[in-house]
This record gives structure tokens, C-alpha cells and sequence, in this order.
């Protein structure tokens, strides 16, 4: 095993001492990613969205990071928005489709949310969406008189809900195919996946009694936002998904954005 860490190990080791552990050491044999004050084996992994194309499974990595960076970094240069509130942004593209270029995207972006940089109203709010909702695409629902929905010529789908969260301005959240991939729904699937990925890997090597207990750290690329903020009916879905634990004592989600925000399943 190499003893260099990837970024998601090294976020993994800050947030365990973070919680008061003073040993957090590499392990000798692999599994284990970490052992903590010697008696705890800590494997850690990437929670990322999966999605199918062409009957390939890709990561998040390939198909949506590049878009994700180019719209997460326009949203940051347009600055505060005229409400002085907090609009978080949900983004839908069919990535059977290629990439639009950054340029067009960053433009199209820019153009569509410059009324939301002045002070606004109800009618600001249709008025974007009278420019730029897709009915026939999204005719089904029915509460987007509240917030805006626009679609751009180069094919994203924004979403943005207003919040009171202390910083005014444009925060991504999710960025999903053409399908609306639900936070929860692609988390669930996700933990199932590697949960059982984990398991077997650690049977194999007959590595299971070599420590008192296991954990696992999930890094999560999929919310963007803390868990908690999630529906309770969300979370709820989230901890019947692994009620069959195996030999796991603990598996807890650490945001890649902040690890204050881990949530505990």
C-alpha cells in the first residue's frame, strides 16, 4: 500500500482528529486505510454519483466535475444577489450530450441570473421564467411560479431556490443528468454500492477479527449542502438503506466541502 494520500484520505485523517482521536496512523496492511488509537480500522471511500451511459458506468470525475468547476466558478464572479439572500442552484444536463463550451456556458449563465443581481420581486421571478422555462420539459411541475427554472440554449436546466443563509449570492448544490437524479435516491445507491464494495474486498483478505471494530468514511461528492438539510422523510429513506450493517460499527458521511457538515448513519 502507498503511503501517499489521496485528498479524500487526508480530509478523512483531519475530520477523525477532529473528534478528539489523538492517534490516527497508516495502516501496515491494506485494509485498512487508518488505525485509530490502535484498536479501530478505518476504511475510507469516495461517494460519488454513478450514472450509465452508452451501458458504461462513469463517475462523477469524468462526466460532471468539469461542468460542475465551470458553473460553480461563474456563479462565484457574479457576486451578491439584490435580495441580499442566498440562492441555491440545482443544475440538470443530459450528459449523453457533449459539454457545451466554458465560454458559452459562463455567458449563457451571466445572462440568465443578471436580474436576480438587482433588487427583485414576484415579477422578476416570472418574468425569467417567461424567457426561459421549457413547459413542454417540465410541464409536470406545478410550484415553478416560486422559484425561477431556466433552461439555457446550450441545454443546462437551472433550478434556484431562495434561502436565509448568512452569505447573499449563488451557491451550486447538485448537478445531475437529464433524468433530475434526487440527492437521496443517488446517496442511497451510492452507499449500497460501496458498502458491499468495502465488505467483500476486507472478507477477502480475511481482515475482519484483525481489529475490535470497522468504519467507514464515506467522502461525499454528491450533496454539496450539509445532509441534515435533506427531508426528514429523505433521511429517514437514507438510514433503512443500510440496516443490514455487516461487520461495519460505524459509517458516517463527511462532506468534501466542509467537514463540520458529517452526518452520522
Amino acid at each position: 500500500m502507498s503511503n501517499h494520500e489521496n485528498d479524500d484520505e487526508s480530509l478523512a485523517k483531519t475530520w477523525l482528529y477532529s473528534q478528539g482521536y489523538s492517534s490516527v496512523e497508516r495502516a501496515k496492511k491494506d485494509p485498512p486505510d487508518y488505525v485509530v488509537d490502535s484498536d479501530f480500522a478505518v476504511e475510507v471511500r469516495r461517494l460519488n454519483q454513478r450514472i450509465e451511459i452508452d451501458g458504461r458506468i462513469k463517475g462523477e470525475e469524468n462526466s460532471r466535475i468539469p461542468l460542475r468547476q465551470t458553473i460553480k466558478g461563474t456563479l462565484a464572479k457574479i457576486g451578491p444577489s439584490g435580495g441580499e439572500r442566498d440562492w441555491v442552484v440545482n443544475c440538470e444536463y443530459d450528459f449523453t450530450r457533449a459539454l457545451p463550451s466554458k465560454k458559452v456556458v459562463e455567458s449563457q449563465i451571466r445572462e440568465a441570473i443578471s436580474l436576480l443581481t438587482w433588487p427583485y420581486n414576484t415579477n422578476t421571478i416570472n418574468q425569467l421564467n417567461a424567457k426561459y422555462l421549457n413547459y413542454d420539459k417540465h410541464a409536470d411541475e406545478l410550484d415553478l411560479l416560486n422559484h425561477p427554472h431556466l433552461c439555457l440554449r446550450c441545454g443546462i436546466c437551472l433550478e434556484l431556490h431562495e434561502t436565509s443563509m448568512p452569505s447573499p449570492g449563488f451557491s451550486l448544490w447538485n448537478v445531475s443528468g437529464r433524468e433530475g437524479i434526487g440527492v437521496a435516491h443517488e446517496l442511497i445507491n451510492s452507499i449500497q454500492h460501496y458498502v458491499t464494495e468495502k465488505s467483500t474486498k476486507i472478507r477477502k483478505g480475511n481482515r475482519i477479527t484483525a481489529y475490535k471494530e470497522w468504519w467507514l468514511l464515506l467522502v461525499d461528492h454528491v450533496c454539496h449542502m450539509p445532509i441534515s438539510i435533506l427531508e426528514e422523510s429523505e433521511l429517514q429513506a437514507l438510514l433503512e438503506s443500510i440496516q443490514d450493517r455487516d461487520f461495519w460499527s460505524r459509517i458516517v458521511i463527511i462532506s468534501s466541502n466542509n467537514i463540520d457538515w458529517s452526518y452520522e448513519l
